[in-house]
């Protein structure tokens, strides 16, 4: 069965910056003006919990924190408690965005960026943006879309990238990722040097399977999915979001917004016709806003518990665990069954025990397994399973 054609253009991660001026303390300045971001972010309302401070920074920054939906989603905030001059970063992955967007939708509240940037505004700082990911999804399109077509295509000289003034996008040739004989990213552009954005084209259902990502479902759902996605950095990206206050005023126009930044540097162009792919004349129908594409809504699966399992599997030990006490049963005669049952009802009575902020029980945890997976007997194992959870059970 043909599967639809599907085009959403979207915002993916970006990174703010506030600033304000300083009359006392600027680390205690800092944390006043987080409170108020975190408020009108209205991150306590959805239930989004706030860590304690830490020191794992990028660089140039001293003090952390972050503002968590669930194990893997967090929105990151970084301060220097000298220098005010660098400001306070918010960093919003993808996931972040896409988990914060939701909880409002849960609410019955639209959250688009327009909405959010609005929101946050206040007279005790001034917020811009330091980073910002404009993307363009492409969903079951045929194979000319995809990364490796493309970047054939540039190499034989059948197509060019030009900017919205017909010249050039790119200066050196583009960067290629592969997967085996096939190109899966091209890297159009650089994040280095003078120039403010470049462009990613990649193969985003694969990328999201392999990465067992929120975006899972969505991608097994679809026959294809390129992404192009253009980053906006610096000055770039403070342009586009004061240019996004004062001319966008709806969700359509937002749609619109998005797609004309990406074509102001990025048109695909036929050679030797000089006419536009159809990805690029599709993308041109939203920015005229033609009723083609439509703004992404992300509705993302917590894909939490999927993980803790496959650490459980792949790294915990357990199950090179209980093939031992397999082994050992077989070799002596006995069953293994009471075993697993009780050593399952000891993990679940005592899991308690086994939370992140106990380092030293976690630490001698491991050290006992280590004496488990050495173990030669039944008893051996019985007698390190008492040490660990007790000498009333087994």
């Amino acid at each position: 069965m043909r599967q639809e054609q599907k085009l959403m253009v979207g915002i993916d991660q970006f990174t703010l910056k506030i600033y304000c001026k300083t009359s006392s303390s600027w680390n205690t300045m800092a944390k006043q003006v987080i409170d108020i971001f975190v408020e009108k972010a209205e991150f306590r309302e959805i239930h989004w919990t706030e860590s304690q401070e830490t020191h794992g920074c990028s660089r140039g920054y001293t003090k952390a924190m972050y503002i968590c939906a669930n194990i893997g989603c967090k929105v990151l905030i970084e301060w220097n408690h000298v220098k005010a001059d660098l400001g306070i970063r918010i960093n919003f992955s993808a996931h972040a965005w896409a988990e914060y967007q939701y909880a409002f939708m849960n609410k019955n509240v639209e959250m688009d960026f327009l909405t959010f940037f609005k929101r946050i505004q206040c007279e005790e700082y001034k917020v811009t943006a330091n980073r910002i990911d404009l993307t363009a999804d492409y969903q079951n399109y045929p194979k000319c879309v995809h990364p490796d077509s493309i970047n054939r295509n540039i190499h034989e000289g059948t197509l060019c990238v030009k900017d919205s003034s017909g010249r050039a996008s790119y200066r050196k040739e583009p960067t290629t990722i592969w997967n085996g004989n096939s190109c899966n990213t091209i890297t159009i552009g650089s994040y280095r040097g003078n120039i403010g954005h470049y462009m990613r084209i990649y193969d985003k259902k694969e990328e999201a399977i392999s990465n067992n990502s929120f975006r899972t479902k969505e991608a097994v759902n679809c026959k294809s999915w390129v992404r192009f996605e253009a980053v906006f950095l610096r000055q770039d990206a403070k342009d586009i979001v004061e240019r996004i206050l004062k001319e966008v005023t709806s969700t359509e126009n937002l749609s619109a917004f998005i797609a004309s930044r990406i074509l102001h540097y990025y048109n695909f162009v036929q050679i030797p016709e000089m006419e536009d792919t159809i990805y690029t004349k599709n993308l041109k129908k939203i920015q005229k806003n033609h009723q083609f594409g439509f703004l992404r809504k992300e509705r993302p699966k917590d894909q939490t518990l999927e993980k803790k399992l496959k650490y459980i599997k792949q790294k915990s030990g357990l199950y090179e665990l209980v093939s031992l006490i397999d082994e050992v049963a077989e070799a002596s005669g006995e069953s293994p069954y009471d075993i697993h049952r009780q050593l399952f009802e000891m993990l679940c009575n005592d899991s308690w025990n086994y939370r992140n902020d106990d380092a030293p029980l976690k630490k001698d945890y491991k050290t006992k397994k280590k004496r488990i997976i050495a173990a030669e007997n039944m008893e051996s194992i019985k007698e390190t399973l008492r040490e660990i959870f007790g000498e009333d059970i087994l």
